[in-house]
């Protein structure tokens, strides 16, 4: 997991050096549902990603930018803490500057410890729990 942080955080610092003022990452509901929710969970995150994208004049990433096919398969039995980790060096790398929070993000220990470091460190935080966008794209997704 450490060279992928490496690797997104200098991805992320390409960014802002090529003129980026704001980064945005997208937090949300993946695995706290089970193991039989991940892939509609998936689904939705990349769904309110794409939305939020088409709204913000920046660039803004989710976590289904980053684990990708191959790579989840690598790394999807690395335990929570580690996970936490992982997001929360991302997060304090200096790079993101806007968190956004989807549906459900409540009910998901990953965005509420997301939440924990956005606001320790002071990041722009979004919250789009009852976005009608966002709603209507976690309707859609049912499977």
């Amino acid at each position: 997991m450490e060279e992928v942080s490496k690797a997104v955080l200098n991805i992320l610092k390409d960014v802002r050096d090529a003129g980026a003022e704001r980064i945005g990452y997208v937090s949300g509901m993946i695995s706290s549902d089970g193991p039989g929710f991940v892939e509609r969970n998936i689904k939705r995150l990349a769904g309110y990603a794409e939305a939020i994208r088409g709204r913000e004049h920046f660039p803004v990433f989710s976590p289904t930018d980053v684990l990708f096919n191959e790579l989840y398969v690598r790394l999807r039995h690395e335990t929570e803490p580690r996970w936490y980790w992982f997001w929360e060096t991302i997060l304090s790398g200096g790079q993101v500057t806007d968190v956004f929070f989807t549906p459900r993000w409540e009910s998901s220990l990953g965005a509420r410890d997301e939440e924990r470091v956005a606001r320790k460190i002071g990041l722009n935080r979004h919250y789009l729990e009852n976005d009608p966008l966002l709603l209507s794209i976690k309707d859609a997704v049912r499977r």
